[in-house]
């Protein structure tokens, strides 16, 4: 009896151990499932980069490209295209890319000055560079100051006045005006003229000076001011070969034209004159009246540089 119930006992302890087995290997199968299924769905989720991509805000650009592909003009850097139908050279600087909301100085990189080709356009507004068609930088890495109008173009090139800086600490007004000859295809520029702003080299003149007219690619004749960052007045022309450099500076005239086929140029004199002011109080009127000058009289005629 006490045998039958030894066995009895014996069994159901076994079985015990085999159901304990069992819900211990079911545990186990469990837990290796749902690592092998959290595994793959892990896989199947795109993993993402530690790597954060800048995105760019075209409104409030912060770097310069390094060509003219891009959309962001470099500083020091002018530009020749198409804006609005017309030929232009575009460039920008600090003071270009600065306009005002509110009083409060902002800055858009994408802003800079236009001057036109063959017109007297020189707006030192805020135009878009995006908005200049098939850009090609024309000239580039020079200490640029601006650009003068108007641009005179030939058959063959186009001449640009434009001032550069200097670093001559001991210049009031540290820059230099420049006449380049540029041919658009190319992009190749040559200097046909220049003279550092206020050395006193053309009697009472030494300010901005700007193109006339150009002559056969041959000779250029000039305008000069008295002064600069001011507002100033001609003094002068100047009549210069581009090919050897040479020039004829002459003071107080006006209605330059040159011959080539006698190798000369002419000119008149200015001369005061009053002028009525309208309205009367208008600037620079004294008792309803303005001083102004303009060529009269005998008609010189003098040999080429």
């Amino acid at each position: 009896m006490r045998q039958k119930e030894f066995t009895l006992s014996l069994s159901k302890g076994f079985a015990h151990l085999i159901l304990l087995f069992i819900i211990v290997l079911a545990v186990i199968g469990g837990i290796v499932y749902w690592n092998v299924k959290k595994t793959s769905e892990n896989n199947s989720i795109p993993q993402q980069s530690n790597t954060v991509t800048p995105t760019i805000d075209y409104d409030i650009p912060t770097t310069y490209p390094t060509d003219s592909s891009h959309k962001v003009p470099n500083p020091n850097t002018v530009y020749y295209g198409n804006y609005e139908g017309s030929e232009v050279f575009f460039y920008t600087n600090k003071q270009e890319s600065t306009y005002y909301e509110g009083g409060i100085p902002q800055v858009n990189l994408y802003y800079g000055a236009i001057v036109k080709i063959n017109g007297n356009l020189n707006l030192s507004t805020h135009y878009d560079f995006r908005k200049l068609n098939n850009p090609k930088a024309i000239i580039e890495n020079i200490p640029l100051y601006g650009l003068s109008s108007p641009i005179i173009s030939s058959d063959k090139y186009v001449y640009v006045g434009i001032s550069l800086k200097n670093d001559d600490p001991d210049k009031f007004i540290p820059y230099r005006n420049q006449i380049l000859q540029i041919d658009i295809d190319k992009k190749q520029s040559t200097p046909v003229w220049q003279q550092m702003v206020d050395n006193n080299t053309y009697e009472g003149a030494g300010g901005e000076v700007i193109i006339d007219n150009t002559y056969n690619d041959r000779y250029l004749v000039l305008t000069i001011y008295d002064c600069t960052a001011c507002e100033g007045s001609p003094v002068g022309k100047i009549v210069v070969n581009i090919d050897t450099k040479k020039e004829v500076y002459k003071k107080q005239i006006s209605d330059v034209k040159v011959d080539l086929l006698t190798n000369s140029f002419s000119y008149q004199k200015l001369s005061a004159f009053k002028e009525k002011c309208d309205p009367p109080e208008d600037y620079g009127c004294d008792n309803g009246y303005r001083t102004v000058m303009k060529p009269s009289g005998q008609v010189y005629t003098e040999a080429l540089p």
